[in-house]
């Protein structure tokens, strides 16, 4: 029996005491919350879909306050095969001013925002990895890698493929961003896990030494399968003292950023760090 045939009986069962619920208390229910909430989320959207789920009351709300209502006339024989994470997800992440002048986390409040860090998405981030971490971060600097040091260490050790693309770290180009970069891998190698280390520059000039090609993105992908997209990066600025707004991304669309990451990255140039 698939997952999903395991699922839909739980949510069956879930519903045998409920004439309504929202979806968010539904992903609470002892019935459904030892699975995984994105696979229940995608499996109650395809259920929308079948009719099988009525949505009772959506206005001015979220997806998870829906109220929906189990279906007990319509019939489903058998549930197509859902791949993993089909339907794409996102959560937004920001950092905010040090300074709350202007009220805005009240405000974020008021309007039922919910404000996840930067801090504690990436690390959280990081910290799911299993296979890779893709890192591009045009202006990663070593006072921001600090945050994450011990998690990335800790990922390299597991054989975890760690890939930073970033610009002007070559020791032309600014010494300054090249001596962070030397320390960061520096950091990998004392602890002979430099193999699983992989920095490249992306940054081109001219002949007039004026910019033809460079990356702005800010962009980290684990696994190929979720990714975050934002203006935050890997700087202490931009994780204590800047508003930074971006989305924690699953489904299908990771995988365009997984092929756009490696388009750049393949076209970066290697930098020797020793």
């Amino acid at each position: 029996m698939s997952e999903y045939k395991i699922i839909f009986g739980n949510l069956e069962q879930a519903f045998l005491s409920r004439q309504k619920i929202s979806i968010k208390e539904l992903l609470s229910c002892n019935e459904v919350n030892i699975f995984n909430s994105e696979k229940v989320i995608a499996l109650i959207k395809l259920l929308i879909s079948y009719d099988k789920i009525h949505i009772l009351d959506s206005t001015n709300k979220r997806f998870m306050d829906y109220v929906i209502q189990w279906n007990k006339l319509k019939k489903i024989t058998d549930l197509p095969q859902i791949k993993e994470l089909y339907f794409d997800t996102a959560e937004i992440c920001l950092s905010l001013p040090p300074f709350d002048k202007f009220g805005l986390i009240d405000f974020y409040k008021d309007k039922n925002i919910k404000v996840k860090t930067l801090k504690s998405q990436f690390y959280s981030l990081f910290n799911e990895a299993k296979k890779s971490i893709k890192i591009c971060s045009p202006f990663l600097e070593w006072n921001g890698f600090t945050y994450f040091q011990d998690i990335l260490l800790s990922k390299a050790q597991q054989n975890v493929k760690i890939k930073i693309l970033s610009r002007e770290i070559k020791s032309s180009e600014n010494s300054r961003r090249f001596e962070g970069f030397r320390k960061i891998y520096k950091c990998f190698k004392s602890k002979n896990l430099e193999n699983n280390l992989f920095i490249r520059n992306y940054y081109y000039e001219t002949e007039n030494k004026k910019l033809a090609s460079s990356i702005h993105a800010k962009i980290i992908i684990i696994d190929n399968i979720k990714a975050y997209v934002g203006s935050g990066e890997i700087r202490k600025n931009s994780i204590e003292k800047n508003f930074e707004l971006g989305l924690i991304v699953s489904g299908e669309k990771v995988k365009d950023l997984k092929n756009i990451f490696k388009g750049v990255f393949i076209r970066a140039e290697e930098v020797n760090l020793e």
